[in-house]
C-alpha cells in the first residue's frame, strides 16, 4: 500500500501518514520499499501480530456490551419471574435487544424471549 492510500483511506494528510509510518519502520512494525518516487509499505511477521490483535480488540469493542449486561440481567429475572407484570416487563426489554446490532445478543434475546411467552 502506498501512504498517498493511507492518507486518503484515514483521512489523514501524507505529511502525517509519514511520520506515523517512519514510527511503525523505527519500531519494526513496518517495512517500506522506495521504487523511483513511490514508497510501498508491507507489515512485518511483528506488524501482523500486533494487527491481529488490534483486530480482536476492535471486534470486542464493537459488541453490545450494555445489552449483553442487560440481557444477564433479565435471564435471571425471567428465572425467578413470577405474575404477568414481571414477565410482561421482560417481554418490553427483551423486544428492545432484540433490535441490538450484535448479533449474539439478538439470537439470545430470541430465545429468552420464547421462554418468557411460554410462562405467560
Amino acid at each position: 500500500m502506498y501512504i498517498s492510500q493511507l492518507s486518503s483511506l484515514t483521512n489523514s494528510t501524507y505529511n502525517y501518514v509519514f511520520r506515523l509510518i517512519k514510527i511503525l519502520e523505527e519500531n519494526c512494525l513496518v517495512e517500506t520499499k522506495i521504487e523511483g518516487r513511490t514508497r510501498t509499505i508491507f507489515l512485518t511477521e511483528e506488524g501482523r501480530k500486533i494487527a491481529e490483535i488490534l483486530d480482536q480488540l476492535v471486534r470486542e469493542l464493537n459488541k453490545d456490551l450494555k445489552g449483553r449486561h442487560r440481557l444477564r440481567i433479565l435471564e435471571k429475572l425471567a428465572e425467578d419471574g413470577k405474575g404477568f407484570r414481571q414477565l410482561a416487563g421482560i417481554l418490553a426489554e427483551l423486544e428492545i435487544l432484540r433490535k441490538s446490532y450484535d448479533e449474539e445478543v439478538r439470537e439470545k434475546a430470541e430465545k429468552l424471549l420464547k421462554k418468557v411467552r411460554e410462562k405467560i
